[in-house]
């Protein structure tokens, strides 16, 4: 089983494609980031990869998903003495006050590709170390 950098939870075939381009060009490959659609596939293919000493270096999660949402996701993976030290944050179209965020990290969904794209580098930059990029080096990270 491939070591996973990213595990990204998003239901919209369209937001994964758009995220997995996106971490491309901060220097992720395709084949180190898991996509699971939903909360449920996220808690299984977390378990998968830990059985195998393999866990992700960071969590990018939507928050509206069916079933178990993204704050759900996060209070049942923090449960968890293992998993609970991957770095967990949430991209939404619309961010909660701070009271409200349950100790996540919440990011707004950018509205355009090169924004994403900043976002996806800053991530990268902020959680997965160059000696983890399976293509090198990462790209420097642009001017917002």
């Amino acid at each position: 089983m491939p070591h996973p950098l990213i595990l990204l939870v998003e239901d919209n075939s369209g937001d994964v494609g758009l995220w997995c381009e996106a971490l491309e060009v901060a220097g992720i490959s395709r084949d180190a980031i898991v996509v699971a659609e939903h909360g449920e596939a996220a808690l299984g293919a977390l378990t998968a990869h830990a059985s195998c000493g393999t866990l992700p270096r960071l969590i990018i999660s939507d928050s509206r998903l069916p079933g178990m949402d993204g704050v759900t996701l996060n209070e049942h993976l923090r449960s968890q003495s293992l998993i609970s030290q991957v770095p967990f944050v949430i991209v939404s179209g619309a961010v909660p006050s701070v009271d409200q965020q349950h100790g996540v990290g919440w990011f707004e969904k950018p509205h355009d590709f090169d924004s994403l794209c900043i976002l996806a580098r800053k991530l990268c930059a902020t959680f997965v170390t160059p000696s983890q990029f399976p293509s090198g080096p990462r790209p420097p990270l642009s001017a917002p």
